[in-house]
C-alpha cells in the first residue's frame, strides 16, 4: 500500500471501494486503515449483511475512529456503477474471475468515471500458469493467465503501474497476482510508445 501512497504520509485518500467484498475482511484489515470512507460492493445478501455488521457495529475496531464504511451496495460488479469522481482507489479482490471478458471491460469503463483524478484500481486475482485460462464449472469462475490479464487491461485502455506476484503462497493453489492500474491518458500513451 505504501507504494501506492499519494504523499508517503500514510493516508491514501478520502475514499475507496471494496468490490466483491464478501464479509468485509479487506475493508476491515486494510482499507479502513488508509481511507476515511469505504464503500462495500457485494452481490450476496448474506455476505453484505455480515460485512455491515462487522464494519458498522460496535465490535472492537483497529482502524482510526473517524474512518467509516459508508455505503453497502448489494449488486454484482457487472451491474455496479460507481458514483462519478468519488474514489481514490477501487479495490477488486477475487471477483473478476466471475465476470466475462466483456463484463470486465464494461466494468472498468464504469470505474474510470468513478475514479478521482490520479485514482487507481487495484486487482488481486488467482492466475493460471500453463494455459490462457481455466474454467471452473462448479463455481462458474474463469481464472486467467497473467498474459490474459494484461491483454484484458489493454483492451480496457488501462495502464498497468504494478504487476506483482504474491510470495510464499501455497504451491498447490493457483498463484496470486496484484495489479495496480489506472486509465490511460493521451500523455501516458505517448510515453509508452
Amino acid at each position: 500500500m505504501q507504494a501506492l501512497g499519494k504523499n508517503g504520509q500514510g493516508g491514501l485518500g478520502a475514499c475507496a471501494a471494496d468490490c466483491g467484498a464478501g464479509v468485509g475482511r479487506v475493508s476491515q484489515k486494510l482499507l479502513l486503515h488508509h481511507f476515511e470512507e469505504v464503500d462495500v460492493v457485494e452481490p450476496s445478501h448474506h455476505y453484505i449483511e455480515s460485512a455491515r455488521k462487522a464494519l458498522s457495529g460496535s465490535t472492537a475496531q483497529s482502524w482510526p475512529s473517524q474512518h467509516k464504511a459508508v455505503n453497502f451496495y448489494q449488486v454484482g460488479l457487472e451491474n455496479w456503477t460507481p458514483q462519478s469522481n468519488r474514489y481514490d482507489v477501487i479495490w477488486i479482490q477475487w471477483a473478476l474471475l466471475y465476470l466475462t471478458d466483456d463484463d470486465a471491460v464494461a466494468f472498468f469503463d464504469r470505474c474510470k468515471a468513478g475514479l478521482k483524478p490520479g485514482g487507481i484500481i487495484v486487482v488481486k486475482e488467482n492466475i493460471c500458469k500453463h494455459t490462457e485460462f481455466v474454467v471452473d464449472k462448479e463455481d462458474s469462475s474463469l481464472t486467467r493467465s497473467n498474459k490474459y490479464m494484461l491483454q484484458l487491461f489493454a483492451r480496457s485502455k488501462m495502464l498497468v503501474m504494478y504487476n506483482v506476484l504474491q510470495r510464499n503462497f501455497p504451491k498447490e493453489l493457483f498463484p496470486v497476482r496484484m495489479y495496480a492500474i489506472k486509465p490511460r491518458t493521451v500523455t501516458a500513451e505517448i510515453r509508452q510508445n
